[in-house]
């Protein structure tokens, strides 16, 4: 908190009257665009001839509010915290790293921008020239400069504003063009906001709210220890402990039975742990946890408003319902006090086209030409996180041999493991080189599973090293001679030699294995015992570099004209979100007509969450073994020819049904999970885009979306099964609403027991046929501070008291008197608002309590 107060101070001293109040003129709108302006709080509405032309404008005028907030969020998503704030925040450094090691090349980036539909494309390059439009103006005096690009051209950075003028992974970002005469259109600022920035705040928007697993390196870790410490009986502990599915657990759509309790946990097929964990590569060994070396980079970017984490509630209720008749929707994004948010409001309209236009306002995230809450003139939407799992994790074995390239044993074959080299850039110009591993490289395309750890019996860093030795002092025993060791980062990266003799400081190689590059204080290795493997842990995301196809599927809700519509484009979206809207159009056919009401309601739930083949599937709690044909892949093959919207592989999909189920199947069967079928092109120019299939013949695929590039002959591609998109279309009950939930009763969702925060706002809808304005604010007034998972006792006292009377108190009357006491408090939890106070970081419930509070706190500082 110090070191964030003293960036702040140093950054308002330099900047001094660069950030006074802009007494300079607005920029001119773009031909064809009218922009007015609030007068009470400033907020921007937009109006143009056509689409160019108004996403220009968008991007003018975004940068005009939260060009500082761009920057910051760029420099998050991009990784090059370190170049601009390192000097004071060293930690930045270790930031940069984890973005690196697990986000994409500049190459890769511009891949997923190229992947686009070319209208898409288009509309995004004018987006980047509108707030280039604006930052000229800022470099040519004709705009006050912000505080963020005043200390940036202090530190030297003033051609390098968002950390991509020069390359730190495999090129040189192809769109920047420097300042000084580079763009005749914007001679003093240049074009420094970019296609590939643009990317890279899809890619954190996408992963800090749309990412979801079941956390299976942490699962098998615990396993691992309660085994060590129970035996079979901690394998039962584990089981219950991860349950994965309680069919009771409330769900988005109110269901009879749910919420509820009385009923077993949905049973699942016996899976004999100790034996599975047993097959795994290096079971034994201690993971790295993986998602927690993203906490500081989190809690810096929250800090200068560059986080776009949510976890919000949401309900819909149908104009039945409603006391005018007409549908209601309430989205209430959680994401925190920043200053200024990382959301914004606009509004934006556009003349062109006949139907379907970009007609919407509502609330837009920085740095991107798309509203994400919302409404156009038909239809409303918001959206909530969502649980669908996305992400898998596998275990890969290093092949342990004498050689200068890791090699890993790739689903029975040795492959060489994919390495890079990542440039971190400091303010001075240097630069540092990091490593960056990845597996499962197919056709040339670098690797799609992302390395989070190198697992074995020592790791560090060597003191010291010759052609045939490494030092650590103290690091190993005389039990690592035959074993092996790898270099992994510094000198001498990706050597691994078998080691003939050891002691506790120093391992040592045979002569005729020597080093190629002798080990020195910068080189960091891992290393094993005889009879144990080195094993890399991966990530494998079902929406790898299709973060972009994320951000497409959003810009999409502000064309839409009802809620098919938002189904329409939720179903491109392969990461996890929920989604909630209301149309005002005529009652679609589809659900329930409850009667006279307006419109028409809609629940969707994105994302291409997997599903494990085979007659007996390994449990999706735990990792998947990297050495064996992965259980995730229904088929595969070599594209034959392929047009916008088929893919086409003689006699590989032979008898084989990957049609989609109905509209409304999940409503309609809440106890069915369902399944569709998705195609990924895996390697080739069609690399990386997934589409859902929705039909095929023995011969050919037809999909839902067409591609954004079409694949060529001899493209590598995968068919995956996925769960069935969770939705409600119209449902009988009029409403529903969810608040990071499950998504639907069939679905797994770990730790999904039946006591949830969206209980409430599903009792206060079923109570009221006649919801009106009043009760919407009301409602979200007295949710807004619940924590948890609500009222714990809901449940649980009644299953003491059923406990109780089945059996006695066994001869302790204490048992009744506490008993009588918890059910006589089972009151709901303090409905109200909670309150974060922004220097002590301590959450106060009540808005009096915390505004006392505040006025003590500025009377006594």
């Amino acid at each position: 908190m110090i070191r964030y107060a003293l960036l702040l101070f140093v950054t308002l001293a330099i900047a001094g009257a660069a950030v006074a109040q802009d007494t300079g003129p607005r920029a001119t709108a773009s031909p064809g665009a009218v922009v007015f302006r609030e007068p009470a709080y400033d907020l921007p509405h937009i109006y143009a001839d056509t689409d160019l032309e108004l996403v220009r404008e968008i991007g003018r005028e975004v940068a005009k509010d939260r060009l500082g907030q761009i920057i910051f969020l760029s420099r998050v998503g991009r990784g090059t915290l370190f170049q601009a704030f390192g000097l004071l925040l060293p930690s930045t450094f270790g930031d940069d790293i984890e973005v690196r090691e697990e986000g994409y090349t500049s190459s890769e980036l511009n891949r997923m921008f190229n992947n686009l539909s070319a209208d898409v494309r288009a509309l995004l390059l004018e987006y980047t020239k509108g707030v280039n439009d604006t930052i000229e103006e800022v470099y040519a005096g004709t705009r006050a400069k912000p505080v963020e690009v005043a200390l940036l051209q202090l530190l030297g950075l003033g051609d390098d504003l968002f950390g991509n003028a020069t390359n730190i992974s495999d090129q040189v970002d192809p769109f920047y063009l420097a300042p000084g005469g580079a763009d005749p259109a914007r001679p003093n600022a240049g074009s420094q906001f970019t296609p590939e920035l643009v990317m890279s705040i899809a890619v954190l928007q996408v992963r800090s709210f749309g990412s979801a697993s079941f956390g299976e390196v942490s699962r098998l870790n615990e396993l691992n220890s309660l085994l060590d410490k129970f035996g079979a009986t901690g394998a039962e502990i584990w089981d219950d402990r991860n349950f994965l599915n309680d069919p009771l657990a409330p769900v988005t759509v109110p269901d009879a039975t749910t919420p509820g309790f009385g009923g077993a946990l949905a049973s699942r097929p016996q899976t004999d742990l100790p034996a599975l964990v047993s097959t795994l590569p290096g079971s034994g060994y201690t993971a790295l946890e993986i998602d927690q070396p993203t906490g500081h980079r989190e809690e810096f970017a929250r800090s200068i408003g560059a986080w776009p984490a949510m976890g919000s509630y949401s309900w819909q209720i149908d104009g039945d319902r409603s006391d005018t008749g007409n549908p209601w929707v309430g989205g209430f994004p959680q994401t925190g006090i920043q200053t200024p948010s990382i959301m914004h409001f606009v509004e934006i309209r556009s003349a062109e086209g006949a139907s379907n236009r970009i007609e919407a306002r509502g609330m837009a995230f920085a740095g991107a030409p798309a509203i994400l809450i919302g409404e156009t003139d038909s239809v409303a939407w918001t959206s909530t996180t969502a649980q669908l799992k996305v992400n898998d994790f596998f275990l890969d074995e290093v092949v342990l041999e004498n050689a200068d390239a890791i090699h890993y044993n790739d689903e029975g074959s040795s492959a060489p493991m994919s390495r890079r080299t990542e440039l971190i850039k400091a303010t001075d110009g240097s630069s540092t080189a990091v490593t960056v591993w990845r597996t499962h490289e197919r056709a040339g395309n670098g690797g799609s599973r992302t390395v989070s750890s190198f697992q074995a019996d020592v790791g560090g860093t060597a003191d010291s090293g010759t052609l045939t030795s490494l030092t650590d002092t103290g690091a190993f025993s005389a039990g690592f001679a035959g074993g092996y060791v790898a270099i992994i980062e510094g000198t001498g990266v990706g050597q691994i030699r078998p080691v003939l003799s050891s002691t506790s400081d120093t391992l040592t190689l045979d002569g005729g294995d020597a080093w190629t590059a002798a080990p020195d204080s910068t080189s960091e290795y891992v290393a094993v015992t005889s009879g144990n493997d080195i094993v890399v842990t991966s990530r494998d995301r079902v929406f790898w570099m299709e973060e972009s196809t994320a951000a497409e599927g959003f810009s999409l809700y502000q064309r839409a004209e009802d809620v098919l519509d938002i189904r329409a484009a939720s179903r491109i979206i392969p990461s996890t979100h929920n989604f909630l809207s209301a149309d005002n159009q005529t009652f679609n056919g589809i659900g329930t007509d409850l009667g006279s009401g307006i419109g028409n309601t809609g629940f969707f739930s994105s994302g291409f969450s997997r599903i494990r083949q085979g007659v007996s599937p390994t449990d999706t709690r735990l990792p998947l073994d990297g050495t064996v044909a992965s259980e995730l892949v229904v088929v595969s093959g070599t594209v034959g020819s392929a047009t916008v919207g088929t893919l086409t592989d003689a006699g590989n999909f032979m008898s084989a049904d990957y049609s989609p189920p109905a509209v409304n199947f999940r409503l309609d069967n809440p106890t069915l999970q369902g399944s569709e079928y998705i195609v990924t092109i895996t390697g080739g120019d069609g690399y990386k885009q997934t589409r859902r299939i929705a039909s095929n013949t023995d011969d050919a695929l037809t999909l839902e979306e067409d591609w954004g590039v079409t694949p060529s002959a001899g493209d590598l591609y995968e068919v995956y099964e996925i769960v069935a998109m969770p939705e409600a279309i119209n449902p009988s009950q009029g409403y529903t609403a969810n608040w990071n939930n499950k998504a639907a009763t069939a679905d797994d969702g770990r730790l999904f027991g039946r006591q949830q925060r969206d209980i409430f706002i599903l009792e206060r809808l079923a109570a009221d046929s006649n919801w009106t304005r009043d009760e919407q604010r009301q409602l979200n007034k007295d949710v807004a501070g619940l924590d948890g998972k609500g009222k714990f006792g809901r449940y649980l006292i009644p299953r003491l008291r059923e406990a109780v009377v089945g059996v006695g108190n066994g001869g302790n009357g204490a048992v009744d008197t506490v008993l009588e006491a918890l059910e006589a408090h089972d009151a709901a939890p303090f409905f109200g608002r909670g309150f974060i106070d922004p220097v002590s970081a301590t959450t106060i419930e009540g808005e009096v309590t915390f505004l006392n509070a505040l006025i003590s706190r500025l009377s006594s500082d």
